[in-house]
C-alpha cells in the first residue's frame, strides 16, 4: 500500500514534464546516464534529481575522491556498481516512459524515467544506488525532494545496495 502511494505522489509531481515519450534502452553509460532512441532518434537522459557514483577517470572523479578523502578506486568501484544496477533495472524491459524536465550544463536531458514497475529515479535511490542529487536542491516540486530524500533515508538507515559497502562513498556524496 504504501507503495502504491508513493508511486502515486511521485506521479502527481512528475505532471510538469515538458513531454513525454516512450523510447526503448539503447546504452546505459552509468547508473544516472543512458541513452534512450524513440522513433529513430537517439537522446542522452540524465536521471532528474539523482546522483551515483562515477565510474570513469574524470575530474569530477579526481575533486570528489579529493575532496572526500576518499580513494578514487573506491568510488569507481562503488560506480561500477551503480551501472550494474541500472544495467539489469533496464534490461527488464523493452519500452519506457520517458518526461523531459529540460536540459542540464551539458545540454542532456533531465528525464524521470519509468514502466510498470514505477519509476527509476525513485527506485534506485529506494535501492541504495543512488543519492539524491545536491540533497535536492534543484528538484522544484517540493513533494518530489521529499520523496526522494525520504527514500534515500531509509536506504541509508537499512544498509541496502551501496550503502552496504560504500556507506562511506554514499554519505559524502549524500551530504554534498
Amino acid at each position: 500500500m504504501k507503495k502504491m502511494l508513493l508511486s502515486f505522489i511521485f506521479l502527481i509531481s512528475c505532471a510538469n514534464a515538458t513531454e513525454k515519450i516512450e523510447a526503448k534502452i539503447e546504452f546505459v553509460k552509468d547508473g544516472d546516464t543512458m541513452d534512450f532512441v524513440a522513433n529513430g532518434t537517439k537522446f542522452t537522459c540524465r536521471v532528474l534529481g539523482i546522483d551515483s557514483p562515477e565510474k570513469y577517470d574524470s575530474n569530477k572523479l579526481k575533486q570528489e575522491a579529493r575532496k572526500f578523502d576518499i580513494p578514487v578506486s573506491k568510488i569507481t568501484n562503488a560506480g561500477k556498481r551503480a551501472t550494474s544496477y541500472a544495467k539489469n533495472y533496464f534490461s527488464q524491459n523493452d519500452n519506457y516512459i520517458v518526461s523531459f524536465y529540460g536540459k542540464d550544463k551539458y545540454d542532456r536531458n533531465l528525464c524521470v524515467i519509468s514502466d510498470d514497475r514505477g519509476y527509476y529515479n525513485l527506485n534506485v535511490i529506494a535501492g541504495g544506488f543512488a543519492v539524491v542529487f545536491k540533497k535536492g536542491k534543484y528538484i522544484k516540486d517540493k513533494q518530489l525532494k521529499n520523496l526522494l530524500n525520504e527514500a534515500q533515508d531509509n536506504a541509508s538507515f537499512r544498509k541496502i545496495g551501496l550503502w552496504l559497502d560504500f556507506n562511506d562513498v554514499m554519505g559524502a556524496m549524500a551530504n554534498d
